[in-house]
């Protein structure tokens, strides 16, 4: 009798848990993710390949580097380069609202992502130009002359 008592205290503490009450959110809340996820590797994909289908009659080494180069661009302008812009605003803006916003707790939760979704039309057009420069001083310097033909 002792080990069913102690076994529906386990199951209730378990039933109270705010991981098990949240699960369907995290659940969601990941398929969200994935879904966007996948639908910008989609694009990714489907642009380098739509480009480098463009140039065709210039030839297989104009293709080559026609994808290399926009691969290299999406990579950066479309992965890196926002989820760090992204990730960082949340985590820094996360520190002000939960400090200034104690009194408003659904604020302080979703504020900063809120907030990083806000910025995101800000932040294209340095990510793009910022990209470009980096492109610019690598590794088109090696395919100067050949994107000339």
């Amino acid at each position: 009798m002792k080990n069913l008592n102690s076994i529906k205290a386990k199951g209730k503490v378990l039933l109270n848990n705010e991981d098990i009450k949240n699960s369907s959110e995290k659940k969601i809340f990941k398929f969200g993710v994935t879904f966007l996820s996948r639908l910008t590797y989609a694009y990714i994909i489907s642009d380098t390949f739509l480009k480098t289908y463009t140039v065709r009659e210039k030839g297989y080494k104009f293709m080559g580097i026609v994808f290399i180069d926009n691969a290299c661009f999406h990579y950066m302008a479309s992965l890196t380069f926002p989820a760090f812009v992204i990730s960082n605003s949340i985590k820094f803006s996360n520190i002000f609202f939960v400090k200034y916003f104690t009194k408003l707790p659904l604020f302080a939760k979703y504020g900063p992502t809120i907030l990083a979704i806000i910025c995101i039309p800000f932040i294209m057009k340095p990510v793009d130009n910022l990209t470009e420069f980096i492109l610019n001083s690598t590794i088109r310097n090696f395919y100067k002359n050949e994107m000339l033909i």
